[in-house]
């Protein structure tokens, strides 16, 4: 920052902003953001304490393992497969899969009022939901729990997915897939550096 006496701070430590960030993909990238600019907070002359980043806390999938093994799980999917999959299918049927954005881990496909209908599941201190900012709206601790929720039709509001006939998925996962919902049992995000694994596993 230069010294313009009239610049407005973008961000001050009042931020109400949950910093925490949930990891499964792309580890090393953001690895990288934050090594590249490491002087997250950076003092101006005068009263006003300018924050340029904030430091997120990383974490695991609290539940990777028993998503992985769960049947509705399709892993990498995108709304159009997911749409030809629900295609004829009864009201209720969903799957559930990665989201294509990057700001999200994961979606719930279901059919409901006869179309395919795609919900994200959002996340907001370490609860899950599919509107994490309304109170109202039901919150889990873990992505499971969120879908079994969603199963009982008298808990589902109209503007909900409904989630009550499973689409089974129709092939394995990689062990290497299997391997890391494992690990991500078993361990923290800044104890993944410290597993005897190639870098490139270690960022898978």
């Amino acid at each position: 920052m230069s010294g313009d006496s009239s610049a407005v701070p973008q961000a001050t430590c009042d931020s109400e902003e949950d910093t925490t960030t949930l990891c499964l993909q792309s580890r090393r990238q953001k690895q990288r953001q934050v090594s590249g600019d490491n002087h997250a907070h950076v003092s101006r002359q005068g009263a006003w304490k300018v924050h340029l980043q904030i430091d997120y806390i990383h974490c695991l999938v609290p539940d990777l393992l028993q998503i992985t093994g769960n049947p509705c799980y399709w892993g990498v999917m995108d709304r159009y497969e997911a749409e030809a999959l629900l295609e004829g299918k009864p009201e209720g049927t969903f799957l559930l899969r990665d989201s294509a954005q990057e700001d999200y881990l994961f979606s719930v496909s279901s059919c409901r009022y006869n179309r395919s209908l795609h919900a994200r599941i959002e996340q907001w201190n370490h609860r899950f939901s599919f509107d994490a900012h309304d109170p109202c709206v039901f919150h889990s601790s873990t992505v499971t729990g969120l879908l079994e929720h969603y199963k009982d039709p008298s808990s589902c509001m109209f503007f909900e997915p409904l989630l009550t006939i499973s689409l089974n998925r129709t092939f394995p996962f990689s062990l290497q897939y299997i391997c890391r919902a494992v690990i991500c049992r078993c361990t923290a995000y800044d104890g993944i550096d410290g597993l005897p694994l190639p870098s490139m596993l270690q960022d898978f």
